[in-house]
């Protein structure tokens, strides 16, 4: 038998490590290549998509800057011609005194981010005067020289031009201009524009006047805004700015009324030259700095302002783009400044390498932590194995002993049937108790054997189910287990409902559980069916809520408490005390129960019963109707 259970203790783990490599091992190690395959293809497509990456990175920054700028020359765009003085008129023309407020350009707010000041002159009046704005930026004394330079820098470039021109080329640009799409052409009111363009600023002048022009009040003039131009340029000292120039254009006036002196004005054509300067360092380094700390990821760079492409060094790939592209006609005095919007976009393939062998160290390490788990998950499921084992060897020992133990009971019984077979016992009273005795103890014994290796049998291997009708097996046992062997008279009422459908079982099968079962309630519930009102045992059959056919024996005993139920089906499990118990028995008639009901597909239950007792539910595993056609 040790021999027998070596062999099945050796060919279970074989069968266990079989398994456990093919559902366990197995995967993780396609799963571990399968990882491994993907983080290489994945490093190498981000190698091969270098350059497509520094491309991208490169166009959504020139696209953000492109934006960011676009909206500055949007807004100063729309700024009224006459913010660009030191005081203005915003309202309307009427009588009284006149409400000039500083222009914004000179106390108002800081100016937007970008914009060093603000310019304006008179394009048609030789070496006029250039107004300077600073908003609420406004330089003092100390920065007077700065505001020298920015003069100095307008009059060389765009101011020296116009000085430079005769009138009639002035005019023809003038006409020209206006003949494109490009010009705006906005309406105001003749008093409001006589008000900004009066030069002597004399608010006395001005309240007199205007009477006269009252009725002018409703009358408009058109003034004429040209788009902005970008001219990069140099200073003096050689630094480059960017000027953002517009042309402001108002054809004189012409009436019939006679204007007063202070408007006097409108009869001239006004033709001015506003706009602002534009520090390089917040256009072509600061700004592309901020965005591409939101635009590039780890590995890409933004590299600007003549970056020297030589000191990028090897392991990167490199994207140049030109700011200045994105803009149309954008003038440069000196070509070579046009690489002033020069960028480049940098890509460190030497960072993806790094990154690369980090998550290869990464992998190596949940790599050895999974197999130390392996190692120890196998280690642990053999220990569990060779327990199980154990306890099965320990358990077939217990049987074994059990069965040769029941030897010598076996031989006291013999002994006392020999004694009276021999006529050893005269006495009769005697004699009859020990042959109670003897049938007694035989039939004990003789259940206690019969369990035992039922038991074992069911253990082994079971025959297998096939479908059958419960009610005609429970019929053909009825007649054997309507007599109480106790007292001979029948404690028993079966219910059997009607067109039960076909469910797996095997005679053997439903004899054990209805003789176990039955034999259980008359053990532990007898019926007196002498006291009052006494409730036979009831065995009946029905289908659940779920269609399903059940078994269950009813008794009106003491109950099994709620933690006791799912236990009596244990193995020699029994109820109370050992030592004040009055019942015998051996404690594997509800076990074999349950073994055999598992035999068979079934489930094997202990409920209360409503009015007290315990109801033992045996649910079959039920088939459709026909299955045994």
């Amino acid at each position: 038998m040790l021999s027998g259970l070596r062999d099945r203790t050796f060919g279970t783990e074989r069968t266990v490590l079989f398994l456990y490599g093919l559902l366990v091992v197995l995967p993780a190690l396609v799963f571990g290549v399968l990882l491994w395959q993907q983080i290489t293809t994945d490093h190498e497509r981000r190698l091969e998509e270098v350059p497509t990456d520094a491309v991208d990175a490169a166009s959504r920054i020139l696209g953000a800057l492109e934006r960011r700028f676009e909206d500055l020359l949007e807004s100063e765009q729309d700024r009224p011609f006459f913010h660009y003085q030191q005081d203005m008129y915003a309202g309307e023309a009427t009588t009284g005194i006149i409400p000039f407020e500083a222009s914004p350009l000179y106390i108002g707010p800081d100016r937007p981010e970008g914009i060093a000041a603000w310019f304006s002159f008179d394009a048609l009046e030789q070496f006029g005067e250039i107004a300077m704005f600073y908003g609420g930026n406004d330089i003092t004394v100390d920065h007077e020289e700065i505001k020298n330079n920015h003069v100095d820098l307008i009059t060389e470039t765009i101011a020296g031009e116009f000085a430079s021109r005769p009138a009639t080329m002035i005019h023809s640009e003038i006409n020209r201009l206006l003949e494109t799409d490009d010009a705006e052409q906005r309406l105001r009111p003749i008093p409001h524009v006589a008000v900004n363009l009066h030069q002597g600023r004399e608010p006395n002048c001005i309240a007199d006047d205007l009477a006269h022009i009252r009725e002018l009040q409703d009358e408009t003039i058109a003034v004429n805004v040209m788009p902005f131009m970008i001219r990069v340029v140099r200073a003096g000292d050689g630094r480059r700015w960017i000027i953002v120039a517009r042309k402001i254009h108002i054809p004189a006036y012409e009436t019939d009324v006679e204007l007063p002196d202070c408007f006097e004005v409108l009869e001239y054509m006004t033709y001015d030259v506003q706009g602002f300067l534009v520090d390089p360092d917040w256009l072509l380094v600061d700004l592309p700095g901020e965005i591409a700390s939101d635009a590039l990821g780890q590995s890409q760079q933004l590299l600007v302002k003549n970056y020297p492409a030589a000191s990028i060094g090897e392991g990167h790939a490199v994207q140049e783009v030109q700011l200045f592209d994105r803009f149309e006609e954008v003038m440069f005095d000196y070509p070579a400044d046009r690489d002033l919007g020069l960028m480049r976009v940098a890509v460190n393939e030497g960072r993806m390498r790094h990154n690369f062998r980090r998550q290869l160290f990464w992998f190596g390490g949940v790599a050895i932590v999974m197999i130390v788990s392996l190692i120890i998950g196998l280690r642990l499921l053999l220990g569990s194995i060779r327990a199980s084992q154990e306890q099965a060897r320990r358990t077939e020992n217990f049987v074994a002993s059990v069965t040769h133990e029941l030897r010598t009971p076996v031989a006291t019984v013999k002994l006392f049937g020999e004694m009276l077979k021999d006529g050893w016992v005269t006495d009769e009273e005697k004699r009859q108790e020990y042959l109670t005795r003897i049938v007694r103890e035989a039939n004990r014994l003789d259940t206690l054997v019969d369990r035992v290796l039922e038991k074992r049998r069911l253990g082994v291997g079971a025959p297998e189910p096939r479908p059958g009708d419960l009610n005609e097996e429970i019929v053909k046992q009825e007649s054997e287990l309507l007599l109480n062997r106790g007292t001979e008279e029948e404690d028993l009422v079966f219910e059997l409902a009607r067109d039960l459908p076909p469910v797996l079982l095997t005679a053997e099968g439903v004899h054990a559980i209805l003789v176990n079962l039955v034999e259980n309630a008359r053990k532990y519930a007898p019926v007196d069916s002498q006291a009052p009102g006494a409730e036979p045992i009831r065995v009946l059959t029905r289908l659940n809520r779920k269609g399903r056919a059940v078994l269950e024996v009813l008794d009106r005993g003491p109950g099994i408490p709620d933690g006791e139920r799912t236990k009596v089906f244990g193995a020699f499990y029994r109820l109370g005390d050992e030592a004040t118990r009055t019942t015998v028995g051996t404690g594997l008639g509800l076990h074999l129960v349950s073994l055999t009901a598992r035999s068979l597909g079934a489930r094997a239950q202990a409920l209360p019963r409503p009015g007290g007792g315990t109801a033992f539910r045996v649910t079959f595993k039920t088939l459709k109707p026909g299955a045994l056609a």
